[in-house]
């Protein structure tokens, strides 16, 4: 069992995902979100759902977006029902490591 605590899909959450497939559960929202350095940006949400059957909200980031179009075409309404595995990698964030998440790749 999973149980999720934050709000938005985070590495930390996908770390502690023993299977870390995934299905898409809705075909998103665009969101205007604060960010660190107070401006506004639109951000892109999708509902996905774990194997756990929870359902938790992911603000996808370009290459994600960039990774998703290429497999599964750009309406967002045929992506429902579909998914993938998602994975996590040490970047640089703000000045701080931090585990991202994304889909990974077709071989």
């Amino acid at each position: 069992m999973v149980i999720l605590t934050d709000k938005y899909l985070s590495g930390n959450t996908v770390i502690g995902l023993k299977d870390k497939t995934f299905i898409i559960d809705d075909s998103g929202h665009f969101e205007a979100m604060k960010q660190a350095d107070e401006t506004t940006q639109s951000k892109f949400i999708l509902s996905v759902k774990l194997t756990d059957d929870s359902v938790i909200d992911w603000i996808l980031n370009e290459t994600n977006k960039k990774i998703l179009r290429k497999r599964l075409g750009n309406d967002t309404e045929n992506w429902i029902g579909k998914g993938g595995e998602f994975i996590t990698i040490k970047q640089n964030v703000r000045g701080k490591m931090r585990d991202v998440v994304y889909v990974k790749e077709d071989e």
